[in-house]
């Protein structure tokens, strides 16, 4: 909805909703440890952890006052208003771009499995060879604060230089910094870790994360966009939920002695996002009240 009310700077506009991801992670840390300062850690555990789901209620109320007050982008009004017979969106989005679907699953894959390691395995790994638990927590707040100006700022790139040359470098990144980041945490060095999890957070994951919020709206029809566009994001998303427990396996089958298959599995995924993201092409200019061309393909058969 951000992207269709946009006239400009897609890409920028959409990529808040994206930043809001790392966003929740630095807030939650914030709130939870004023709520230990103020109660101390023996009530948080006893009955202070109440109070950050308390207040995160206050979210709820906000968000669904926000939602009820957004109207409709002009360029699905203008749609709905023109369609008599309205079909079932995911029968029509399937049947008109499913390797488009297909594509925007796998560009998003690669960084969200890279964030299944960063964000997730990452902690469970680094506690698991001697790191403090709580200096990986810390710089993994760290990382998702600088990730939020890193999601805008890419986006906002993006509109200039376009949606590839952006998730394309990221994916060659996410490739490549896969093989560095387990060697930098073995260093068991605060500096280390946090300049593995900022440079791969912060710099290299935004690259493709960010745009992806423009990319996916621009891929699909506006008959069911939000359908396509949620359907590649959510899918794709489960890259994330299962790259840690693969990771972990993987590591239990060869004792826990080499990372490098964890790299590799990184580095595999990211090489499907790279051509994933190829075959789609740059949408950065597309109207987004214009037919796809394999719709057009389809009305014209």
């Amino acid at each position: 909805m951000t992207a269709e009310h946009a006239d400009s700077r897609r890409g920028f506009w959409s990529s808040f909703t994206n930043a809001g991801a790392p966003t929740g992670t630095v807030v939650s840390t914030l709130v939870i440890t004023v709520t230990i300062a103020i109660v101390g850690n023996d009530a948080f555990v006893d009955w202070g952890w109440r109070v950050p789901f308390a207040l995160s209620l206050l979210l709820l109320v906000v968000g669904l006052v926000i939602r009820s007050k957004v109207e409709e982008s002009p360029t699905f009004v203008k749609v709905d208003a023109s369609t008599t017979k309205k079909p079932i969106p995911l029968v029509q989005m399937l049947k008109r771009q499913p390797r488009t679907l297909l594509y925007s699953i796998g560009v998003g894959l690669g960084a969200f499995v890279f964030q299944g390691a960063l964000t997730t395995y990452c902690i469970a790994y680094g506690v698991q060879i001697g790191v403090p638990r709580q200096d990986i927590l810390n710089a993994l707040t760290i990382s998702s604060f600088f990730s939020i100006f890193g999601i805008i700022g890419w986006s906002a790139l993006s509109d200039k230089v376009g949606r590839v040359p952006i998730v394309l470098t990221g994916s060659i990144g996410i490739g490549i910094w896969g093989f560095f980041l387990f060697p930098l945490i073995d260093t068991n060095s605060f500096p280390m870790l946090v300049l593995a999890l900022v440079v791969g957070q912060a710099i290299i994951h935004p690259m493709v994360y960010g745009p992806l919020a423009g990319l996916y709206t621009e891929l699909f029809d506006t008959e069911y966009r939000y359908t396509g566009a949620s359907l590649g994001y959510q899918i794709a998303g489960i890259g994330a939920g299962v790259s840690p427990v693969l990771f972990a396996a993987l590591s239990n089958a060869n004792g826990g002695t080499s990372t490098l298959s964890l790299s590799i599995v990184i580095a595999v995924v990211a090489v499907l996002s790279i051509v994933c993201i190829l075959r789609l092409g740059e949408t950065k200019d597309r109207a987004l009240s214009e037919k796809s061309t394999t719709e057009k393909a389809a009305v014209s058969l």
